[in-house]
């Protein structure tokens, strides 16, 4: 009787030990890492060999990640949404913990003059995020600013390596760091596009910022990108309500 009590206990207590190991594992597994997966993926590198290229830059900083992270789900569709709108502009995501830089680069995208395109992608990305926090419960609390710089890249399969010179990848996450839902412009990529965008300086938090007032007349780039763009929305809709 002794020894049929023991070996039931034993192989009771065994059972109980490898169900708790495959619940932790399930929640280990079960773990998104990432919170966009992009098809044009990039990826910071230490050593690249190549020519440097000034290319424009859009970080996006996302204030409340962790609360975001938990709601994954009900997120995720706007994050789809901001990089279909990316990769339709040949950009490529860069993730680093709750920023998301979107880089144009010359290489990619065959034109040195990415600064238009980049103003274009900051302010959909505004847009679909305010529309967002009117319509639903989770908000997502960011900042967004748009910069440039002279970075190195290599594309590897679908994955661009790139490496960046000086302080253009701090400078970008120190300027979205401090808006409060705006589009914030450094000084050098203002300077870049001063003679078809009228600026307003404001210093933020001891930082020299500037925010777009206008895109001025006879520059048609920037008001065909946004035409092309909500035509595209606009032709989704049929679609989205049947799935509805």
């Amino acid at each position: 009787l002794y020894r049929k009590g023991f070996k039931k206990n034993f192989f009771g207590r065994i059972k109980f030990g490898k169900n708790k190991g495959k619940d932790k594992e399930k929640k280990i597994f079960g773990k998104k890492s990432n919170l966009v997966n992009p098809k044009n993926k990039a990826e910071l590198s230490l050593s690249i060999r190549g020519e440097k290229q000034n290319s424009s830059l859009v970080c996006l900083k996302l204030k409340n990640f962790e609360d975001i992270k938990k709601e994954a789900e009900s997120t995720e569709e706007i994050f789809n949404k901001i990089i279909n709108l990316v990769e339709e502009n040949k950009a490529y995501t860069y993730e680093n913990h709750d920023n998301l830089f979107f880089i144009l680069a010359p290489a990619i995208t065959r034109t040195f003059k990415n600064e238009m395109k980049a103003i274009g992608i900051a302010q959909k990305i505004e847009e679909i995020l305010e529309k967002h926090n009117k319509l639903f419960k989770q908000k997502i609390d960011f900042g967004i600013s748009i910069s440039c710089g002279e970075i190195i890249v290599k594309k590897e399969k679908n994955v661009l390596k790139f490496m960046s010179f000086g302080n253009f990848m701090a400078d970008a996450k120190k300027i979205s760091r401090i808006s409060k839902g705006e589009i914030y412009l450094s000084k050098k990529f203002r300077e870049k596009i001063i003679s078809r965008v009228k600026t307003e300086k404001l210093e933020k938090a001891g930082v020299d910022v500037y925010t777009i007032k206008e895109i001025k007349k006879g520059r048609t780039e920037h008001k065909k990108f946004l035409e092309q763009f909500i035509k595209r929305l606009e032709e989704k809709k049929p679609d989205d309500k049947k799935k509805d």
